[in-house]
């Protein structure tokens, strides 16, 4: 079950495809946008170039807490038991976005209270897999 929730938890922060933007051009840069506690609204699936939303797990939700020192610490609930992972992140400029120095993917904002995170491929609990595609993560404040 750790390992399960490690895919997961890892899988929810782990997205990248698109290119960031700045929605007001405001002097805040991205790192010191995304400080600060997030929480986990849904998945969502391209098709036919609409996102659509995919079923979530009944009983789990999340958050992740990113600090200014580039620690961050993502919060689950999975199946109705609670668990956490700490990592370390950093965010350029240009969206690219790393997990423990390692390119993970894109991060976009839309305004100061919402970003996604895109990825190629998402962990799907009823397969115990990852599963190709375009994904992306919606996280809110």
């Amino acid at each position: 079950m750790r390992n399960l929730f490690t895919v997961i938890a890892l899988g929810l922060i782990l997205w990248g495809l698109s290119g960031c933007k700045e929605s007001n051009g405001s002097a805040q840069n991205h790192d010191q946008k995304l400080v600060g506690t997030w929480m986990y609204e849904v998945t969502q699936k391209r098709v036919n170039n609409d996102w659509t939303n995919m079923p979530s797990v009944t009983g789990s939700d999340g958050k992740i807490i990113y600090h200014a020192n580039g620690a961050a610490t993502i919060s689950m609930t999975f199946n109705g038991e609670p668990h956490s992972q700490d990592f370390e992140w950093k965010l350029l400029e240009n969206g690219d976005y790393y997990i423990n120095g390692e390119l993970r993917g894109k991060l976009e904002f839309d305004g100061n209270s919402k970003f996604y995170i895109y990825t190629n491929e998402t962990f799907d609990p009823t397969v115990g897999e990852n599963i190709p595609g375009e994904y992306r993560d919606v996280y809110h404040k």
